[in-house]
């Protein structure tokens, strides 16, 4: 059985978390939500609203599956078989254990714990903010164990009947400040360091669970491991824990990572994922410093010209939501994903002005893989630079950004692209409005484009969105022999302000 928490968006601002069972349809292969009217961990029986959702479903949102009052953590908690040990080598400061040749447990008093607060709780797609008095942080793939019961000096051959279930964690470190915080406090305490989901498992085997582990894509061996391999097991941990502190229902331990050696990075797409459970994914982004503005704008507030270093609040950290999209900060994971579109798509990047070139063997384009790898990554933490990947139903299938911020007109650039088989199906207004909206209600003045004249397309829809023609360059571009020209256009905060004041009336 699979237990989740979910929230519907779109709905008042007051709407509350629910609890649901996650069964998957038969018929269609697909997960849904089934709602339940109370809290799973109450001493009071649950019931079913009759309200089903399906998971990857319009305005449903996963989030932490339970928000605990305690997370304890197993540290050098894992023994790799000699072969696969042989292989790599841990950094100095890692929770890697020395081979073993012995497969029997530790004795629980050599087990190592620290402590996690409840707000350094996430949940699945919520951003790890990288905090600013870091310069490294790590990731460690984990499985996570659930209480179910209240637990108070239970033996182990007991304790998992105390256990609700299991589900995947990542117990993010600050690595570089270890040796300054010797109870890890502040390394592993910091908000949006454990994050957990999608959902509670409760039928799981804790002792032989595959974990693994990709970051922007691609699959990071060293950090693959199996419950079979913990040094002290799950059952010994919670009895261990039992003997000191009182477990409540909801408290939870990370049981320990196989090998935490991967870095992570503002862009990065961090992916957990436990065979049985299911995959956890999270996005890192930088976190604003103290100095810096509110999100919370409101398109009708007057907002003065902004600094150049104020807009740094112009960065994404949430996704934004349409009637039918997710546009949600561009990872690394993203612009790969993009650039597999790309090279084929020379029509779509000639509208586009990029200089492509045409061969034999197909489209050529300007920069390798490793280029835009690269090149995501500075701009998922560029601070003045918004950009979205366009996702519909899970599957990235373009982007639209506002970069180039001139402090002196308070201005940026827009730019859009949409993959070919998603075209003429109104997602790429439905994109820029959002995008449009965006960048007004945090305090850009105006926001200009350049659209070619081999693009008529383009230049019908930006004249629907308000932008006007501001100039003209006959000699802009040139493809196959030919020139093209293409036009100014632009839109201020003022004409966008009445536009929609228009509309709403």
């Amino acid at each position: 059985m699979r237990i989740a928490r979910f929230v519907k968006t779109g709905e008042k601002a007051d709407s509350q978390p629910r609890y649901a069972f996650v069964n998957t349809d038969k018929t269609d292969g697909k997960d849904y939500l089934i709602e339940l009217n109370g809290y799973p961990l109450s001493t009071q029986q649950v019931s079913l609203t009759g309200k089903r959702y399906p998971v990857e479903g319009e305005g449903i949102r996963l989030l932490a599956p339970l928000l605990p009052s305690k997370v304890y953590g197993v540290m050098k908690n894992y023994r790799k078989p000699s072969s696969e040990q042989a292989g790599g080598q841990a950094p100095a400061d890692s929770e890697q254990p020395v081979a073993q040749a012995s497969t029997a447990e530790e004795p629980a008093e050599r087990m190592l714990l620290f402590m996690k607060p409840s707000t350094s709780i996430c949940g699945p797609d919520d951003p790890i903010v990288f905090p600013h008095w870091a310069g490294s942080i790590h990731f460690e793939a984990e499985v996570c164990a659930v209480m179910g019961r209240m637990a108070r000096n239970v033996s182990e051959k007991d304790a998992l009947k105390y256990v609700l279930g299991y589900t995947c964690v990542n117990d993010v470190t600050a690595y570089d400040v270890k040796g300054d915080d010797p109870f890890l406090v502040r390394s592993k305490g910091f908000d949006t360091a454990c994050p957990i989901g999608p959902w509670i498992e409760t039928d799981l085997d804790p002792t032989n669970a595959d974990i693994s582990f990709s970051l922007n894509g691609e699959d990071q061996p060293a950090a693959r491991g199996n419950t079979a391999h913990l040094l002290h097991s799950i059952a010994q941990q919670v009895s261990f824990i039992s003997q000191f502190a009182t477990l409540l229902p909801g408290d939870m331990i990370l049981t320990g990572c196989a090998d935490p050696t991967g870095e992570l990075h503002p862009g990065d797409e961090a992916v957990v994922t436990v065979a049985g459970i299911g995959s956890l994914r999270n996005v890192v982004v930088a976190e604003r410093g103290d100095d810096e503005e509110d999100d919370d704008l409101i398109i009708s507030a007057p907002t003065s010209p902004a600094k150049e270093n104020d807009m740094r609040i112009f960065h994404p950290r949430q996704p934004l939501t349409t009637s039918r999209l997710v546009l949600r900060p561009i990872t690394v994971a993203d612009g790969l994903t993009l650039y597999e579109y790309m090279k084929t798509d020379w029509y779509g990047l000639l509208l586009t002005g990029v200089p492509v070139s045409i061969t034999d063997h197909g489209v050529q384009l300007p920069w390798s893989g490793d280029e835009v790898k690269q090149a995501y990554q500075g701009f998922a933490a560029d601070e003045q630079r918004a950009m979205f990947a366009i996702v519909l139903h899970d599957v990235v299938i373009g982007e639209v950004v506002l970069n180039d911020y001139d402090a002196e007109t308070n201005s940026c650039n827009l730019r859009a692209y949409i993959a070919p088989q998603w075209r003429a199906q109104g997602y790429g207004r439905e994109a820029l409005s959002a995008l449009i909206a965006y960048g007004f209600e945090r305090g850009l003045s105006l926001i200009s484009l350049e659209v070619y004249d081999h693009n008529p397309t383009a230049r019908k829809l930006y004249d629907q969105l308000g932008f006007l023609p501001v100039g003209y360059e006959s000699e802009a571009f040139e493809f196959a022999g030919l020139t093209y020209g293409s036009t100014s256009m632009q839109l201020t905060r003022a004409d966008f302000l009445a536009q929609r004041t228009a509309v709403e009336e």
